[in-house]
């Protein structure tokens, strides 16, 4: 990471907690299978809603006249990950709660979960950028 100027001192500098947050509430969801299904709506709104991040991160690159190297993965992955959520929804959640509809509640929580620490993080971001402050420049 330091052959991009990201050394230790640039990370503590730009590193949001709620990024943190999220990242291990992700591992948490994923990692224990008391949570399965609230993992299952977690990570299907987090690839429900990449295709309109990477559509709004190649849309600033290239207003901003960036290499396109630098978005290779961002714009082929804005039809790759739109169908890997309409078939997360399809033959994941759908049949799911087609075989217990009590599980719904639970995949509805773990969506609301992921909008949330999304809606946090994001809302961090922008109260940083206006002020001035150092932020993740990463994607």
């Amino acid at each position: 990471m330091e052959a991009i100027g990201a050394d230790p001192e640039y990370i503590r500098r730009v590193f949001l907690l709620e990024a943190g947050i999220s990242g291990n509430i992700s591992a948490c969801l994923a990692l224990s299978r008391r949570h399965y299904h609230k993992a299952v709506g977690y990570f299907g709104v987090t690839e429900y809603l990449a295709p309109r991040r990477f559509r709004c991160v190649v849309d600033a690159w290239r207003r901003h006249d960036l290499d396109e190297v630098g978005i290779v993965y961002h714009d082929l992955h804005i039809g790759v990950d739109a169908g890997h959520a309409a078939g997360w929804f399809k033959n994941v959640i759908g049949p799911l709660v087609s075989a217990d509809p009590r599980v719904g509640r639970d995949i509805a929580l773990g969506a609301m979960i992921r909008l949330n620490t999304s809606r946090d993080y994001l809302d961090t971001l922008l109260e940083r950028m206006r002020a001035g402050a150092p932020v993740p420049t990463g994607a």
